[in-house]
């Protein structure tokens, strides 16, 4: 006989495994290093899918199943990855949730001048004249190199 049950606990799961990215965003900088967040999002996806199967265990009143719990973690992460490339990287929703909690310091830029021709920049360049006669022979430095 076949049947097809499915714990009310694993579809939450999955669906906190789609919520996951906006969590990492929330709580990382943009100029945190990928790998950092990837690393991130993985280990609240295994403590996630951990946790869920504690819960079904508990109310279940079964034995908590380790593989099945380090399976839906690792399949919440796959679905995290999924979710921020396939959605939140394209819509624009991952920059509006770094900006939100956790920001960068603010840096000034830097201002560059707009110079389209060679002309340009001979009329922005300012050079001191330089005397480029040799020196005596006699000449000592007047400091040390010591």
């Amino acid at each position: 006989m076949l049947t097809f049950e499915v714990d009310w606990v694993m579809i939450l799961q999955f669906l906190l495994g789609a919520v996951l990215p906006g969590l990492v965003g929330l709580v990382t900088k943009r100029s945190t290093d990928p790998g950092t967040k990837a690393v991130l999002l993985l280990t609240i996806a295994l403590v996630q899918g951990l946790l869920g199967q504690i819960l079904d265990a508990l109310v279940s009143h079964t034995l908590l199943n380790i593989g099945q719990a380090l399976g839906v973690g690792l399949a919440s992460y796959v679905l995290a990855i999924c979710v921020h490339f396939g959605l939140m990287n394209q819509t624009g929703a991952k920059d509006k949730l770094q900006d939100t909690l956790v920001k960068d310091a603010r840096t000034e830029a830097l201002v560059v001048p707009d110079i389209t021709s060679l002309a340009d920049l001979r009329e922005q360049a300012v050079v001191d004249e330089v005397d480029l006669t040799p020196a005596p022979d006699d000449f000592r430095p007047r400091h040390s190199a010591k």
